[in-house]
Formats: C-alpha cells, sequence, structure tokens
C-alpha cells in the first residue's frame, strides 16, 4: 500500500482549485480513512466532511451544470453519508 505523502494544506489547495471550475467536478479520494469520523487523512491532518462541505460552500457556485460528484474509496468513509 503506498502511502500518503500529501499534506493537509496541499490537499486543500488542490479542492479549491477543483471546486472553482466551472462544470461538473468528480473528486475521488482513495486513501486511509480516520476511525473516529472517516475524515480523509494526510500527512499533518485530516479534512473532516464539514470542513470538505465548507470548502465546497465557499469555493463552488451553485449554479445549472455545476454538479458535485464525490466518491470516497476509504476505511470508515460511511461516515459521510
Amino acid at each position: 500500500m503506498a502511502e500518503n505523502t500529501l499534506s493537509k494544506g496541499e490537499a486543500e489547495k488542490i479542492i479549491i482549485t477543483l471546486l472553482k471550475c466551472d462544470g461538473p467536478v468528480r473528486f475521488f479520494y482513495s486513501g486511509q480513512g480516520n476511525k473516529k469520523d472517516g475524515a480523509m487523512c494526510f500527512t499533518d491532518g485530516v479534512i473532516t466532511c464539514e470542513e470538505f462541505s465548507k470548502l465546497v460552500a465557499n469555493n463552488r457556485k451553485d449554479t445549472e451544470g455545476n454538479d458535485l460528484y464525490i466518491t470516497l474509496d476509504s476505511s470508515y468513509s460511511f461516515h459521510w453519508t
């Protein structure tokens, strides 16, 4: 299994860049999930469902055609449902 080498800050920058794109965006995370809440794990922290939701609210235009598809292939991701 490959070890995650991405920091939380680097991941947030990538997520924000994706969210600012016009049109449909497909976000896919495959990696370790936090046992407590299913948060996405990075080298120096986690991104929780609540944090991800705030990133979406602050960076994604809510217009027709700007669909967002989220797929989490990680341990404990069922916490996000």
